[in-house]
């Protein structure tokens, strides 16, 4: 099951006469303080090594992550260090690391309590979200040395915060004190509210020591029970988790993006899933106005958010409806490019050709790195992945509008996308009222396996091709915010849920999320556009540099190396663009007329 253990196991109480007699900690204490003097630490060290590496042993394969909190120049953890490779351990190794792991460890205790927990219905622990959500949150051991934190710069107020609710978001703090270290007349209020939080432990030979209220069963240390801490085959457990997370690597079936989206008619609730173990790569829905397509769209965009950060997932949002349907995502902390203006479709196609730039890029990131995709990118270097790109351009229909030559463009640019994307962890979702007229090629609706439809007006919508023909008759009788779900050879209806609440929620996300785990999204308009806007007046406006907040070793992550877009046609009909509108300047030379005259009508499709 996805929750964290109800006991942590610290060792066996032992006798000649009676056997043995497992020492549990109740888990919901939220953690302990272990108590020890210096010539007793390599001990101790190596009691929270495997009381934690037996709690990895007890959880789901990536389902607990740990964080430790130690200036040691040397691993006191050795085995959990050997975990770090596969994203389970990090460690703070100076007063700025700690500092920044415990800003990221609140802010996930925030983001968890405001945004993820349905408080209303009396939801205040992790393991309650985990039961019924499809994707589970990570639960955190936080093993803190208190010579080394907390430092008096943290407040004792916002610390006890952190305590008191921290067990709830799934956080569990071991921590481990030497009081020979610290001067009693030094007063750290901080490190005072830390001791007096957690049950004091103290193991001095073989005598464990616990408020009985905690702990009965150490009452048989009066009956000649002798305590022995954990003693566990720490490689064996080790190679275990490590297998198992390779065995999870090779298989590579997993979605990057799975959400509910409504509830079936019998009562079960509907997925939306894309990636490889779905094998929906790319997506397209149908359906004319007023019958849910954006409520559906809407959704999927803010439990991104919610439950994905910008290291994960980025979202590329295109609108061609009047630029009012994406609009209110300018601050969504996952969208990194937005594109509002309708009647700019050279801008459109612009930010197709930098993808596919983009794509190119990371293949060759992959061959350099020796792997063939995302996935295996991703796991050889889980401190600095990847993110998934979803391309979500609503109206996609208008892209197409234009000559032959034009058409025949656009196609190619989102067949290579659809085509290779995929690898390169670049998908799409297109959107539209109706496929009637549209010259979308067969070999990209090939690519789509992912395919939706409310109610249409007439069959002729649902370009006869796209939907297996035994559901016509289903797909025209759907009923308002009713979806039709096609994906391979299985297809389902459910009733989309109702809207999502969007400004105060993407507010919550910015304020509760770390800053390198959101971007600010970049607003693409044409280079005539951007010409236009120099041209004008400009007033003070605060600093817009560095707009995302992600970084990454990656060169092609790292915010500071923006690659210019060009926001034109091919390049074999570029010199043509320039040609026209040379002769168009010559002869409104000639005419006496102004030198801005309008480009011909096609060049503006």
């Amino acid at each position: 099951m996805n929750k964290f253990p109800e006991c942590v196991y610290l060792g066996e109480f032992s006798s000649q006469e009676y056997g043995n007699l497992p020492a549990y900690l109740p888990a919901d204490k939220g953690g302990f303080c272990i108590n020890y003097q210096a010539d007793n630490a390599t001990a101790i060290n190596r009691q929270v090594e495997n009381t934690v590496l037996c709690l990895l042993e007890d959880t789901p394969v990536n389902l607990l992550q740990i964080r430790i909190f130690d200036f040691a120049n040397r691993p006191n953890f050795p085995f959990l260090n050997q975990l770090k490779n596969q994203g389970l351990c990090q460690v703070a190794l100076n007063e700025q690391a700690t500092q920044n792991a415990f800003n990221e460890l609140e802010s996930i205790i925030q983001h968890r309590y405001y945004n993820l927990f349905n408080i209303n219905s009396g939801e205040n622990h992790l393991d309650q979200y985990n039961a019924r959500s499809p994707r589970p949150e990570p639960y955190f051991v936080l093993i803190i040395n208190t010579a080394c934190f907390p430092t008096n710069s943290l407040s004792a107020q916002r610390l006890q915060n952190f305590i008191n609710s921290a067990y709830g978001a799934g956080i569990y703090i071991i921590t481990l004190h030497d009081p020979s270290q610290f001067d009693p007349y030094n007063n750290n209020p901080a490190l005072d509210s830390l001791l007096q939080a957690l049950p004091s432990v103290q193991i001095n030979q073989n005598q464990l020591k616990i408020a009985e209220d905690i702990l009965p069963v150490q009452k048989m240390a009066q009956f000649d029970f002798q305590f022995t801490p954990a003693d566990i085959n720490q490689n064996q457990i080790i190679k275990q988790l490590q297998e198992q997370l390779q065995g999870d690597t090779n298989s590579d079936e997993s979605d990057f993006l799975r959400v509910k989206i409504g509830t079936q008619p019998n009562g079960e609730p509907a997925y939306l899933s894309m990636g490889k173990a779905s094998t929906n790569y790319h997506a397209m829905v149908l359906g004319r106005t007023g019958t849910g397509k954006s409520t559906l769209m809407n959704n999927i965009i803010m439990q991104i958010g919610e439950n994905y950060d910008a290291s994960q997932i980025r979202l590329y949002l295109m609108d061609y409806k009047q630029g009012v349907e994406f609009n209110k995502f300018q601050n969504h902390p996952n969208v990194e490019k937005i594109f509002l203006q309708s009647n700019d479709i050279q801008a459109g196609i612009a930010l197709l050709e930098q993808l596919q730039q983009d794509i190119d890029k990371r293949y060759g990131i992959f061959k350099a790195e020796g792997v063939e995709g995302i996935g295996e990118y991703n796991e050889k270097r889980p401190r600095s992945p990847l993110p998934y790109i979803l391309l979500m351009i609503d109206e996609f229909h208008k892209l197409l509008q234009g000559d032959y030559r034009h058409n025949e463009y656009v196609n190619n640019l989102l067949g290579d996308i659809a085509k290779i994307g995929r690898g390169a962890g670049v998908h799409l979702w297109l959107s539209t009222q109706s496929l009637k007229d549209v010259e979308l090629k067969n070999s990209i609706k090939d690519q789509i396996d992912l395919r939706m439809t409310y109610n249409v007006v007439n069959e002729g919508a649902l370009g006869y091709d796209v939907f297996q023909s035994q559901h016509t008759r289903a797909i025209l009788g759907l009923q308002k915010y009713e979806v039709f779900i096609q994906s391979q050879n299985s297809s389902l209806t459910a009733f989309v849920d109702k809207p999502l609440e969007i400004s105060n929620t993407i507010e919550c996300l910015r304020l509760s999320r770390p800053s390198h785990l959101q971007v600010q999204a970049e607003i693409v308009q044409s280079v005539q556009n951007e010409e236009k806007q120099a041209d004008e007046p400009k007033q003070a406006t605060p600093s817009t540099e560095n707009k995302s907040t992600v970084d990454y070793d990656n060169p092609l992550l790292n915010p500071n190396i923006k690659q210019k877009m060009n926001y034109t046609h091919a390049d074999k009909f570029g010199n043509l663009d320039d040609e026209i509108a040379e002769l168009q300047k010559k002869l409104a030379k000639e005419n006496d007329v102004d030198d801005e005259i309008d480009t011909l009508d096609w060049l503006k499709d």
